[in-house]
């Protein structure tokens, strides 16, 4: 079974749209990196937040979500922004 991750990403009220774009490309460096043999899927939402994960057992979910929260608390990867 391939493995997939699709999230869909509202963008921030206030959030300029090249500074949500570069949000979008480092979520996804940073999933491709940690996951590389997953299909990285991400979109932009206009009115919520969604994690779908496929293929990586029972507690697949979770760790994703485990991990997109450590990489959001990592501030200084969006400084930049």
């Amino acid at each position: 079974m391939s493995k997939s991750i699709d999230i869909r990403m509202a963008h921030p009220y206030g959030m300029k749209a090249e500074a949500f774009e570069k949000a979008l490309g480092i979520v996804e460096k940073a999933l491709t990196k940690e996951y590389p043999d997953a299909l990285i899927r991400i979109r932009k939402s206009t009115s919520m937040n969604e994690v779908s994960v496929f293929g990586f057992g029972k507690e697949g979910k979770a760790e994703v979500d485990a991990f997109l929260e450590a990489l959001f608390n990592d501030s200084y990867l969006f400084e930049d922004l």
